[in-house]
């Protein structure tokens, strides 16, 4: 299972984003910590492990959701799964994993 830094790399960003998230995964603990989550104008990112005060805590669940971009950051913070440290951060985030794509399942279960 790939942790933040391998899937959060393999997507694209709207907009250039700057935050340390502050990740919670009890299933695979080695997933959590802190991460910085920088994306440049093209909307590739880079991931790096750091110990910088965290912007945004959440779990992976949460990181889950949103890295589909179909429910918003900015949502999931209403119903108590995302914690804003950073004013500002939250928004600029939503905004960020939003994606012109909606998720989709093709197959009917």
């Amino acid at each position: 299972m790939p942790g933040p830094d391998k899937a959060l790399t393999a997507r694209r960003f709207l907009v250039p984003l700057d935050v340390v998230l502050e990740v919670d995964d009890e299933l695979c603990p080695w997933n959590a910590g802190r991460w910085q989550l920088v994306v440049g104008p093209d909307g590739r990112a880079v991931v790096t492990r750091t110990d910088a005060p965290a912007d945004l805590a959440l779990d992976v669940s949460a990181l889950g959701t949103a890295f589909l971009g179909g429910t918003r950051l900015t949502t999931l913070a209403a119903a108590g799964r995302v914690r804003e440290s950073t004013p500002g951060a939250l928004a600029r985030a939503s905004l960020a994993f939003l994606h012109d794509d909606e998720p989709a399942c093709l197959e009917m279960f």
